[in-house]
């Protein structure tokens, strides 16, 4: 009997960026965080060219001493393009086929999140995204992967950030946003291939000890952080994005489903999405998918 996988896709809902931004922004005074900004904003919008284009130029920003939150945001770039290649027709019909362009994607997410935890500095500064990737090989991937981020430290450029986003005397921030908590966005990205990577490999096989492992990380990251939401450090761009701790919830209880745990996934998605009424008791699977599959705004 061959195994059913379920799967999520992150998606992200969105206007326009020129109805959220405005037309005929100028970049002649353009800030670090500016560039920054209109960086994520693509990267939500899925225009990944254009999302390199504006995180390129803020690496180009002498103005600051770490770009930690730049690189997490070609992370997450990579990370949403590995995404869409693994639940497009091409994948879902032939998993053979979309193989290595997922890896792809994926070894080049780790890239940009290694050198996020690393506090390079001004090392960075005037490089761009292809040239950190040219440095990049498998030594690279397997130092990342060898890193227990959900419990590393970032004590030198949290600081910088911590201060950088501080209110002034006269009750003002220089910026709108400062991403200072990029590295919760580091660590659901970490999170997130790695479910990638188990979500590509389970598809025909039988259930492993990985999927336990996942399912603790991402609990964990949750129980530390149990209000999560990428948006909630960023620019508000006057527009409906959602990522929050509602969309890892439903990958913790599609995870427990995929390795036949149907009671955990039900009472886990009970406990966190608060819109769905379900009878866990019932063992109705198809009830608990309709309530995953609902978007959440």
């Amino acid at each position: 009997m061959k195994k059913i996988i379920y799967l999520i896709i992150i998606m992200f809902s969105c206007d326009s960026l020129e109805d959220s931004f405005g037309v005929g922004e100028s970049q002649e005074n353009f800030k670090y965080y500016d560039f920054l900004d209109y960086g994520w904003a693509y990267v939500f919008n899925n225009e990944s060219d254009l999302a390199f284009d504006y995180l390129n130029q803020a690496l180009s920003t002498s103005s600051i001493e770490y770009y930690n939150n730049t690189l997490v945001a070609m992370g997450w770039a990579k990370t949403y393009q590995a995404n869409l290649i693994l639940n497009s027709d091409q994948c879902i019909d032939n998993t053979q086929d979309c193989t290595d362009l997922v890896d792809e994607e994926r070894n080049k997410a780790k890239c940009f999140f290694y050198r996020a935890v690393l506090d390079d500095g001004q090392s960075l500064f005037g490089k761009t995204s292809t040239q950190i990737l040219e440095d990049c090989s498998s030594t690279t991937f397997e130092a990342f992967d060898n890193i227990d981020i959900i419990n590393h430290s970032f004590d030198e450029s949290v600081s910088y950030y911590s201060q950088a986003c501080e209110v002034n005397q006269q009750g003002e921030v220089e910026f709108d946003s400062c991403f200072e908590n990029y590295i919760l966005d580091l660590k659901v990205g970490y999170l997130y291939l790695k479910y990638l990577s188990y979500a590509q490999s389970i598809v025909g096989s039988s259930e492993n000890d990985e999927v336990q492992e996942i399912i603790q990380l991402f609990v964990q990251f949750l129980q530390q952080n149990p209000n999560y939401d990428i948006m909630e450090d960023k620019s508000n761009y006057g527009v409906d994005f959602s990522f929050d701790y509602r969309n890892i919830a439903s990958i913790v209880s599609l995870l427990y489903l995929n390795s036949g745990n149907y009671i955990d996934a039900c009472n886990y998605a009970e406990s966190y999405l608060v819109d769905c009424v379900l009878d866990c008791e019932s063992g109705d699977v198809l009830e608990l998918i309709d309530c995953l599959e609902t978007p959440i705004d």
